[in-house]
């Protein structure tokens, strides 16, 4: 169900990808600190998961819900399908889609287990999960949202992001996030069912897949005019720059991390009058 408790704007700035390495994790310290990012989503089964706990701990405001992934690094459970011979995962969209179609049940049970495992591995790490979304938002496909919607109710996780941003002028110039947004609408109706027959709440809108790699002070203040009453989601990838880049992402994260952390930014939410809130909020 849709959260409806608050009329005026409300919004939720998601900074993915916490864990993945310390450069990511600064950043998004950074941007939480200096910036306005008020939640962040964790992958646990990265190389920087361990400095992240420490900055969990040292920063007790930050919203932490879980990045269940099934693209980066190795596996916490012993899949066969999800990897390739040297045990990790396929990092290919096109490949673990291929696999998705072809192996159906298979390949569900297999996500199914990785994502319980990485859950109860943040849970025994005495994390307080805020809410859940996944590494490429593949649970835009319904049977896997289906999945997180069942992992979220076993493990009393109150919040899911919904797979779903609205399609609008600006998809049109951003070709490789316009497929995604495209992928999301057709599937949004079947995901839209699930959840209401769920208690799990989301916010009513996302926010960020249309921007990806175009992040500019003016970008953001014209998707802040746009923004609509309500609990929104803006999702984002801060980071300090990386001496390798491992993703197309990566060598965009410092840019997002200096939008994010702009004055002018932050001076345009106070007077716009937007309230910044992380997931634990919806839950009031």
């Amino acid at each position: 169900m849709y959260n409806h408790q608050m009329e005026h704007i409300s919004l939720i700035v998601n900074a993915d990808d916490f864990g993945l390495n310390k450069c990511v994790n600064r950043g998004i310290i950074k941007a939480f600190n200096n910036g306005i990012v008020t939640s962040a989503s964790l992958l646990v089964n990265r190389n920087g998961y361990e400095d992240a706990l420490k900055n969990i701990s040292e920063n007790p405001k930050l919203g932490i819900g879980i990045h269940l992934n099934v693209f980066r690094g190795k596996p916490l459970t012993n899949p066969k399908i999800l990897v390739n011979k040297q045990g990790f995962f396929y990092e290919s969209n096109a490949r673990f889609l291929l696999n998705y179609i072809i192996y159906k049940n298979k390949i569900r049970k297999e996500i199914y287990e990785e994502f319980e495992k990485q859950i109860l591995k943040a849970k025994k790490d005495n994390i307080l999960i805020s809410h859940i979304d996944t590494e490429k938002h593949i649970h835009a496909l319904p049977s896997v949202f289906r999945i997180i919607i069942e992992i979220a109710k076993k493990h009393d996780i109150k919040a899911v992001r919904i797979p779903f941003e609205k399609i609008t002028m600006r998809s049109f110039f951003n070709p490789t996030q316009f497929i995604k947004l495209l992928i999301m609408l057709l599937f949004y109706p079947a995901n839209k069912k699930t959840l209401s027959e769920s208690n799990i709440i989301t916010p009513k809108y996302l926010h960020g897949i249309s921007i990806s790699k175009k992040y500019s002070i003016a970008t953001l203040d014209r998707l802040l005019r746009l923004l609509e009453s309500g609990t929104n989601e803006l999702s984002c990838h801060p980071g300090l720059t990386q001496p390798e880049e491992s993703s197309y992402i990566d060598k965009y994260r410092q840019q997002e991390l200096d939008v994010l952390t702009d004055n002018a930014l932050i001076n345009a939410i106070s007077e716009k009058n937007i309230s910044l809130i992380n997931f634990r909020d919806l839950n009031l």
